[in-house]
């Protein structure tokens, strides 16, 4: 698997998580952004915490996400009624050591909105009033902070560069090209849990190409430095993300594991599309 791909995005099992620096945008459509959600929540990951900014008086609806500090990848998530964050470390650690119950059980109980990795921007969408967790989750859950929202405030939907959708039976959907620079939107039309791993690949790169480098223990060579990321969207979820790659070929991955092929990883199922950004 890409080596550079190992660590942390996404809850998975046995090596199989992922983490790659997302790239910020200031453009017009993140401008517009922001100013559509009218507000927004800052988090700014330090060593075994997270600090967050913005919100006193947050409210259930589309928020700007900020992320800053040290690299991470951070996601909003809310769990179910009776179920602790105390219970999600568990399922986590044990999920990550194979045990697919476990993995079973925390899916069940945790709704994911997305996130970001640190110095990167876009929009989340917190459905109703209530409590929300903000964490980073690589070979544990770090530094978890609960955060409290009311009521729905309304707001408007940002102009967007380009879709891409998690579609049934381990597809992607949408965009075939896209510009270097603006805002993407992630939607997960699936019934599973998807995150959306954009990366750089070298130009003539084929499907074939990357299904080998997914069970390689090496670094394929074809493997850019470009790329843009997503954290965890449950079914039915969606978000933005901005983001200001270098032009050229991109394969879309997801690794979130899937519970029902003993924690196999989607892109290795074939959860694998190629694109151009120009």
């Amino acid at each position: 698997m890409f080596t550079h791909l190992r660590t942390g995005l996404a809850l998975a099992c046995a090596g199989v998580l992922v983490s790659v620096p997302a790239l910020v945008t200031t453009s017009a459509s993140a401008v517009q952004a922001e100013q559509q959600a009218g507000q927004s929540l800052i988090i700014t990951v330090a060593k075994g915490s997270l600090k967050l900014k913005g919100t006193s008086g947050l409210r259930a609806g589309r928020v700007k996400l900020t992320v800053k500090g040290q690299p991470a990848p951070v996601t909003i998530m809310s769990l179910a009624k009776g179920y602790t964050l105390r219970e999600l470390s568990t399922d986590y650690k044990a999920a990550n050591k194979g045990d697919m119950k476990a993995l079973k059980r925390a899916v069940a109980n945790t709704t994911w909105y997305g996130g970001l990795s640190s110095g990167s921007t876009g929009t989340v969408v917190l459905p109703r009033a209530g409590t929300y967790i903000a964490a980073v989750m690589a070979n544990k859950v770090m530094g978890p902070t609960t955060f409290e929202v009311g009521a729905v405030k309304k707001s408007g939907t940002p102009s967007v560069d380009g879709t891409i959708t998690a579609r049934k039976g381990m597809k992607w959907g949408g965009a075939d090209h896209l510009p270097t620079k603006g805002t993407l939107r992630f939607k997960n039309s699936d019934t599973q849990p998807h995150f959306l791993s954009m990366v750089q690949v070298e130009e003539g790169t084929t499907i074939d190409d990357v299904m080998d480098g997914l069970q390689s223990e090496e670094e394929p060579a074809w493997v850019l430095s470009g790329g843009a990321h997503t954290d965890v969207l449950s079914p039915g979820r969606q978000m933005t993300m901005d983001y200001d790659v270098p032009a050229g070929q991109y394969v879309l991955l997801c690794f979130f594991p899937d519970p029902k092929m003993k924690g196999m990883p989607h892109s290795m199922m074939g959860m694998v599309k190629m694109i151009h950004v120009m």
